[in-house]
């Protein structure tokens, strides 16, 4: 039976300028745990990239790589890059982890204006409105947190319950 690297390697192997094999297996290599693979595989994806959806989210991949690896600076680059040329707004497990990747105290303008635009691309989605949460609590912004669990709270008390008990609101 095949596995997924088998596959993508396969992609890689039939159209080995194209970035979308190399960009799967990056994807692998994070669910791995390999993120020296991942990085890579992501740098190759992005010397192949030719259009600028593709660019920016590679961009936003590799944002999460940098944010795993506790280079927000970098991340927070990669993160303004990728909005000049891709709707940011959807990918939903890299906001995830850039929010839970920012520091308590640590002003990320960018990021936090990604986890924004996540939260508006989704306005009825508890999780992209706790991810923004997060993010604004994080970057000492209290008040409009709480105002964030607000609207969480007309969408899912439950969820909101668990975000204020995990984040102390």
């Amino acid at each position: 039976m095949l596995t997924a690297a088998d596959l993508c390697q396969r992609a890689i192997d039939a159209s080995p300028n194209r970035p979308e094999g190399y960009e799967e297996m990056a994807e692998i290599e994070l669910v791995r745990g390999d993120l020296d693979a991942a990085w890579n595989y992501l740098e190759t994806a992005l010397a192949k990239s030719r259009h600028g959806e593709t660019t920016g989210r590679i961009r936003m991949r590799r944002a999460a790589v940098l944010a795993l690896t506790d280079q927000l600076d970098e991340a927070e680059k990669e993160v303004a890059a990728a909005q000049q040329t891709y709707d940011i707004g959807h990918d939903m497990r890299q906001a995830i982890e850039l929010a839970e990747a920012i520091d308590y105290g640590d002003d990320r303008p960018a990021i936090l204006d990604y986890l924004k635009r996540v939260a508006a691309a989704r306005p009825q989605h508890p999780t992209a409105l706790s991810t923004y949460a997060v993010g604004l609590l994080k970057s000492g912004q209290r008040e409009a947190a709480q105002q964030v669990v607000k609207q969480i709270r007309e969408l899912s008390p439950e969820a909101a319950e668990t975000l204020e008990q995990r984040l102390g609101l």
